[in-house]
């Protein structure tokens, strides 16, 4: 499937869903739900499944990308608001095979990862990403009282908070 200059917007569920052998490139799309109600996933890839998405907008997200099986995913100059979270996996023991992340902006997220589970390869690639820290939700900056406010929320030491803080 090639995609381009479209916009999928669903409301409590994913935007896009893509697995077994299936191939996929999206340019210049928006994948995502609205303030008001967000997108539950704006693409779940799983199975033996490749997904390539340049210039491609993610946003209003519970979760931007959900990563299953032995997948592979690029995300090249993309840009991810106001999502929750921007990672995940499907389950523990299916959490995808590969994922690259290249010149993509994170901006007002509530979280990298949303949990400590990772694909057995995460690559961020040469051009870099900027995670926009200073335009961060509330749950990625969130503190007790009486905390410091830091990219770790509550939780008291990096190794505590799920996640992480990079990609």
């Amino acid at each position: 499937w090639f995609v381009e200059n479209c916009s999928v917007q669903n409301f409590n569920d994913a935007c896009m869903v893509a697995c077994r052998s299936a191939r996929v490139r999206l340019e210049e799309c928006r994948l995502g739900g609205r303030a008001s109600k967000r997108a539950s996933h704006g693409i779940i890839v799983y199975g033996d499944a490749r997904v390539h998405a340049c210039n491609t907008d993610f946003a209003f997200c519970s979760t931007t990308m959900v990563t299953g099986g032995r997948c592979r995913v690029a995300f090249k100059e993309c840009d991810i608001k106001d999502c929750e979270s921007v990672f995940s996996v499907l389950r523990p023991g299916d959490a995808g095979f590969k994922i690259n992340v290249l010149a993509c902006e994170i901006i007002r997220c509530g979280r990298i990862w949303l949990d400590d589970r990772r694909p057995l390869h995460v690559e961020q690639g040469e051009g870099g990403n900027f995670i926009h820290a200073d335009l961060m939700g509330a749950s990625f900056w969130g503190a007790r009282e009486g905390e410091t406010r830091s990219a770790l929320g509550s939780f008291d030491h990096h190794i505590n908070f799920p996640g992480g803080t990079t990609i």
